[in-house]
């Protein structure tokens, strides 16, 4: 969850950063959050770490 917030701090503060660039910033950081980031529609609240070390996220 950590993660997320931090990406997604990053993203909604760049108003120049494409929806579509949003969702490669973890990849380009080597971090694989188990889900494609989205300026609009994530909520990291809903995203937990399993015993495998990637993110998933929960409706």
């Amino acid at each position: 969850m950590a993660a997320c917030k931090c990406f997604f701090d990053v993203a909604i503060r760049l108003p120049s950063l494409l929806e579509n660039k949003a969702g490669s910033l973890p990849k380009l950081c080597g971090v694989n959050l188990g889900f494609i980031m989205s300026k609009q529609n994530t909520n990291c609240n809903n995203v937990h770490v399993s015993s495998g070390q990637r993110g998933e996220l929960y409706n």
